[in-house]
């Protein structure tokens, strides 16, 4: 093959001979003995010089673009991690911000002029509720206090017939 023959639209960074190389190796195989369709014998002297050609003229670039392909997967896996990490870090931080924005708001809460008047109101209403409680009890206690001197009262007239009864028993006993 000519130096200055095309290479058939290969890429300009891949050196021509990688081209002639490959066309020996084609010929090689077209050339070896066959029967039947398959290749009986390549001189394997041959074989491996073009081999040999091949990977000597392989271009620089390949063998940077594999470096560089191992590096882009280990920058990828890195940032991946640093992801992760920076993920779980800002959950934590998103977590402890909502917490103090909750405590925030309770004691913003609790600080308002309308929670201050609802407590106070609050506050009116159970005093009111336990006055009005005692004012019950107190008039409970009236009610059966005034009902057990009665009671008292009507015992006591019952006691006073039942003594008159048992007198005048005796004294017709006695007569």
């Amino acid at each position: 093959m000519d130096p200055n023959e095309e290479t058939h639209g290969a890429p300009p960074d891949v050196p021509a001979e990688v081209y002639r190389t490959l066309d020996s190796l084609e010929d090689l195989a077209d050339f070896a003995r066959q029967r039947f369709g398959h290749a009986l014998s390549i001189p394997l002297d041959e074989f491996h010089s073009l081999v040999d050609r091949l990977r000597a003229n392989l271009p620089v670039n390949i063998t940077k673009a594999e470096h560089l392909a191992l590096r882009a997967q280990e920058t990828l896996e890195e940032a991946r991690a640093k992801s992760a990490t920076t993920a779980s870090d800002a959950q934590r931080e998103m977590e402890r911000i909502a917490e103090d924005a909750q405590k925030q708001a309770a004691a913003l809460i609790a600080e308002s002029p309308e929670v201050r008047f609802a407590n106070a109101q609050s506050r009116d209403i159970i005093a009111q509720a336990q006055q009005a409680a005692l004012n019950v009890r107190q008039d409970v206690d009236a009610y059966a206090r005034e009902t057990m001197e009665r009671l008292e009262e009507y015992v006591a007239r019952l006691q006073n017939q039942v003594r008159s009864g048992i007198v005048a028993l005796e004294r017709d006993k006695a007569k």
